[in-house]
């Protein structure tokens, strides 16, 4: 009732409506409001949720090798959903230098930064900057995360445009894919008339690291 007699009375007004919940990591970006700003809070306090760990199989651990053996030391890094992309990160923990920007930020960049091999020195955009629009793992990512300086949340406008994408170099994309045909289109959405996944941001990071100077783009099946 309240916000709609907000809007009743200043219909030009924008509406801003947050959900306030006391599990949420606080994180650092363009993600920030003024109270003044706010129009209502809903506080709605419950877990996030956790995502379990997939089981990487050897054939995956396979594929994932091949990747990894063209991965450069100060590459820079996206992985999305899947136990291939998962399954390359446990074959990085020897490179140096690696960097983050990706726009779902899982596990295994945890477990790259606990190894040693990620520290974001040498990216040639936003150097020192974990950037990402959204994490989506364990409570030990979501406590990584929390109050952490290292981490970047920036929209999908700017972390998803293949030409800030591009402004790193050595880029790396990681995603998988459901089908290739023999001209080499790729179907990474649905499973014949079964909708699978979303539309996601692989075709902006495909395109991202493919326009970076030494970028690399891999779809895995």
């Amino acid at each position: 009732e309240y916000v709609w007699e907000v809007f009743r009375k200043h219909p030009s007004k924008p509406l801003l409506i947050l959900e306030v919940n006391e599990f949420m990591p606080r994180t650092f970006g363009n993600n920030q409001f003024h109270i003044s700003e706010v129009t209502a809070l809903v506080e709605y306090n419950t877990p996030l949720v956790s995502i379990p760990e997939n089981d990487i199989t050897p054939v995956d651990e396979i594929i994932a090798s091949y990747i990894a053996e063209l991965v450069e030391d100060e590459s820079c890094l996206q992985l999305g959903i899947g136990r291939i992309p998962n399954a390359v990160a446990q074959f990085l923990t020897q490179k140096r230098d690696l960097g983050i920007h990706t726009e779902m930020m899982v596990d295994s960049m945890l477990d790259l930064y606990e190894a040693g091999a990620v520290t974001c020195a040498k990216k040639s955009f936003l150097p020192y900057q974990w950037v990402a629009t959204f994490v989506l793992g364990s409570q030990r990512l979501y406590d990584f995360v929390n109050n952490n300086p290292l981490i970047n949340m920036l929209s999908t406008t700017i972390v998803n445009d293949p030409m800030i994408i591009a402004k790193n170099d050595r880029m790396v994309s990681v995603n998988s894919t459901l089908e290739i045909d023999l001209s080499g289109q790729c179907n990474s959405e649905s499973i014949g008339f079964r909708q699978y996944s979303g539309t996601g941001g692989q075709l902006d990071f495909v395109q991202g690291a493919v326009r970076s100077r030494g970028g690399k783009s891999f779809l895995t099946l």
